[in-house]
């Protein structure tokens, strides 16, 4: 910075030069701006021409010795009106903003708040919200956000040959839209990754396979993700904390409540009808009056003498306006008509449709995670306990019997440092309660896509155990063993070997796998035994790898 005296004007020829005097201020702040704003003109036929935008910015920097700022906006999907228009920080693609030093940050725009080695909560949430964290010798962290979306799975078997597209429906509706990278993708019971294995459009909700997967009528699709839920806002708390108590000894607890805002619906406003059925309709599904009587003339069907509805072909008898909803075959009476412009009575249960809207409720879950730990150089143990509620309708007291659900795990983990050998020995015992329901996935893929998948709110107990070794970075057998009981469903008994045998100078790299199922359903009096051989192989040379595998059950 510099300051400089300035002199007045004068007819001499004899002017002095402006002495100037420095002074140096000081200033730790250093900030870096860096960004691109572009502009696009599409000319077509007929139409008028569109003019679009798309804009970045990032900052990032100190802005003194010990408070740093990382923030990130970008809008690529803003057109440019005639009129021009101004848009509100929340309808942008992303806005992010960090505030953080040595030991703490302060966020808001769009996060994510990940919830990772516990055994019930492993959860990434995406949300729009505020955030804050604190990093010591103990860490806590908490959020208050709107949540972007809900969590789902589907699963399903794919069609001969072929690739695509596969949509992820929600509740029986496609054309969902999934919050972008919030997706995980299991192929008979494998993860695959974006990109070299699929892709996916997140706009409509539905995947495509590359060629690098096979597909078949056998092929077993599994995904976990969370979709744009429209229905109402979402109100998102998140609680995170990790204390050490002493010495090898920690606590730490996850909470997750979402909350659907009962008094915000997003879609419609509900009429007082439309509020006692959801007060007295408790979980069940809710439908509420879909007739609406309007002027003569302004309606589109009328009411006969034979008690059905018509549809009115001109503009000046009609006086019903209708809402018809899918409720599925023979349960209707009415069906979309040839042209597909209007619904036509069909008869009682002989049609798809009926007079009725559908009502979503507004929905409350909850999990609430506690964990002790002791840790040492080869020997750990954990106990962890989980607790749920739901509620499926927030407006009804009826059907409150079931919110409550719980789980418990216990385990202990054995890894001696043998230099040659390194085994690892990993036993737990783990207990499901009914009506338990978890923002996480709690069950490996792998085993479920093995075995018959049991349902989330049966009672369930499981003890299991896994040993492996690693010989030399050469050699890595494992064997797991897992009894799991459903009360009055089913017993299964799972018993797995592994063996990987890494590539060396004249043998390829060898995998293998050998599966034994056991199950006896209780219901049935009937038990199943299946058997499952895997064998894989791989010889690289250079660029080139040959690879060959062969799959028997």
């Amino acid at each position: 910075y510099m300051l400089y005296e300035i002199q007045d004007y004068t007819d001499s020829t004899d002017v002095k030069l402006p002495s100037f005097k420095k002074k140096r201020y000081s200033s730790e702040m250093n900030l870096n701006i860096a960004g691109s704003k572009t502009l696009s003109v599409s000319v077509a036929n007929n139409e008028d021409f569109n003019l679009d935008q798309t804009l970045f910015l990032r900052i990032n920097g100190d802005l003194n010795k010990n408070l740093r700022i990382e923030a990130q906006l970008s809008d690529s999907q803003s057109p440019i009106t005639p009129e021009g228009n101004s848009r509100e920080l929340s309808n942008l693609d992303q806005i992010y903003m960090k505030l953080f030093g040595k030991n703490f940050e302060i966020a808001f725009g769009d996060l994510e708040l990940k919830f990772e080695d516990t055994q019930f909560i492993n959860y990434a949430p995406q949300f729009e919200g505020l955030r804050a964290s604190w990093y010591g010798r103990n860490k806590f962290s908490g959020a208050l956000a709107v949540s972007t979306g809900k969590n789902y799975s589907v699963e399903f078997f794919a069609q001969e040959a072929k690739q695509g597209p596969y949509y992820l429906q929600v509740d029986g509706s496609i054309n969902v839209m999934i919050i972008p990278g919030s997706e995980e993708v299991f192929l008979n019971g494998i993860k695959i990754y974006r990109g070299s294995d699929y892709t996916i459009d997140y706009s409509e909700g539905s995947i495509s396979f590359t060629q690098k997967h096979f597909i078949t009528s056998s092929t077993h699709i599994a995904s976990l993700f969370q979709y744009s839920d429209e229905n109402y806002r979402n109100n998102l708390y998140l609680n995170s904390s990790d204390i050490h108590l002493f010495g090898p000894v920690s606590f730490r607890n996850h909470i997750i409540i979402s909350n659907d805002d009962e008094n915000n619906p997003l879609l419609e406003v509900f009429s007082d009808s439309d509020l006692d059925s959801l007060e007295t309709g408790g979980d069940s599904e809710i439908f509420g009056v879909g007739i609406f009587l309007v002027e003569a003339g302004e309606g589109s069907y009328e009411y006969n003498d034979d008690g059905y509805f018509y549809y009115a072909e001109t503009d000046t008898t009609g006086n019903y306006n209708i809402h018809f909803e899918n409720v599925g075959s023979g349960n209707g009476s009415y069906n979309v008509s040839e042209s597909g412009d209007y619904f036509v009575f069909a008869g009682e249960s002989l049609g798809s449709y009926e007079p009725v809207k559908r009502l979503y409720s507004p929905e409350k879950l909850a999990n609430y995670d506690f964990s002790l730990d002791f840790k040492s150089d080869y020997f750990s143990a954990e106990t962890e306990g989980i607790f749920s509620t739901y509620d499926k309708n927030s407006f009804s007291e009826k059907d409150d019997d079931d919110n409550i659900g719980y789980a418990f795990y216990t385990g202990i983990k054995l890894t001696p440092n043998l230099d040659f050998v390194n085994p690892e020995l990993n036993v737990f015992y783990r207990k499901l309660s009914e009506n338990l329901e978890t923002f996480a996935e709690l069950n490996d893929r792998k085993i479920n896509y093995e075995l018959p998948t049991l349902p989330d709110t049966t009672e369930t107990d499981e003890i299991s155990g896994k040993l492996s070794l690693n010989v030399n970075e050469l050699w890595q057998p494992s064997i797991i063993y897992s009894n799991k009981n459903a009360r009055q469903i089913a017993t299964q008994k799972y018993l797995s070997f592994n063996s990987k045998l890494k590539q060396m100078i004249y043998s390829p790299m060898l995998n293998y796998r050998f599966v034994q199922l056991n199950q006896y359903f209780d219901k049935y009096n009937a038990a199943k035994q299946s058997i499952i051989h895997d064998v894989s192989s791989s010889y690289k040379v250079k660029l080139i790898e040959f690879k060959n595998s062969g799959y028997y059950r």
